[in-house]
């Protein structure tokens, strides 16, 4: 976001509403966290155009950010959320950082309805194979013992202009999904945590029920490169239970 944007402004309609109008797109929410070209990065005070744009309800009222860090459920199993995403502003001072740690541990340890799937997401990644990957040490030394106390199954991130997927014992699985624009990076370095990496341009997809959660790589032209799957079974005794699907 331009330094020099509100939630008013035009580019609003013309870099978002517009380019995601079709007959998909246009119905479907995109929960948004800030990421490190973003300005006026600071939790302090807390406005900020894309937070006033989803809290107006402006537009399509298509652009959920309610806050620098908050949550979303999706499905019920039971009385239970299927799944509960945590969403972050990993452009945060140590401090700042340690105010969201907090916060995920109240929404997936200090919570009276555990959700059977725990997703944190957050711009910048805590494990990487590409430029990035000796980047935010904060989020290493203080985020994530959270995630690891909370046992959060993914951490999904973007940052570096790749996708990945990491699997690490005793941590959750590593999704990168950075790759939707700009120049790509290339991988750096090799290691059997590093379950998949595609130096091109894509996204990723995740479909989960109350057994499996199923992850899936898109290149550009909407075809899949890799899929995996994660068993809810598995994965409350064994971190490194995801399999990839042929």
């Amino acid at each position: 976001i331009d330094k020099k944007l509100t939630e008013n402004s035009p580019e609003w309609k013309t870099m978002f509403e517009e380019v995601y109008s079709g007959a998909y797109l246009s119905t479907v929410p995109f929960y948004a966290i800030l990421g490190n070209h973003d300005k006026d990065l600071s939790m302090n005070p807390a406005t900020h155009p894309e937070i006033e744009y989803s809290k107006k309800e402006l537009g399509s009222n298509r652009w959920r950010m309610p806050a620098h860090f908050y949550h979303s459920d999706f499905g019920n199993i039971n009385g239970r959320p299927l799944l509960r995403v945590v969403y972050l502003d990993t452009n945060a001072s140590a401090d700042e950082m340690s105010v969201q740690a907090k916060y995920v541990r109240e929404q997936f340890i200090n919570t009276p309805v555990q959700p059977i799937w725990k997703i944190v997401a957050g711009h910048h990644t805590i494990r990487s194979f590409g430029k990035h990957f000796k980047d935010k040490s904060d989020l290493k030394s203080i985020l994530l013992p959270a995630l690891q106390e909370a046992k959060v199954d993914i951490y999904l991130s973007g940052h570096d202009h790749n996708q990945q997927l990491i699997v690490k014992d005793s941590e959750p699985n590593y999704i990168v999904n950075g790759a939707g624009g700009k120049s790509l990076y290339a991988q750096k370095g090799k290691s059997e945590d590093l379950r998949f990496f595609n130096e091109g341009y894509g996204f990723v997809r995740l479909q989960a029920n109350a057994s499996k959660l199923k992850i899936d790589f898109y290149n550009s032209h909407a075809t899949t490169v890799s899929s995996h799957e994660l068993a809810r079974e598995c994965m409350d005794l064994n971190t490194r239970c995801i399999k990839e699907i042929k």
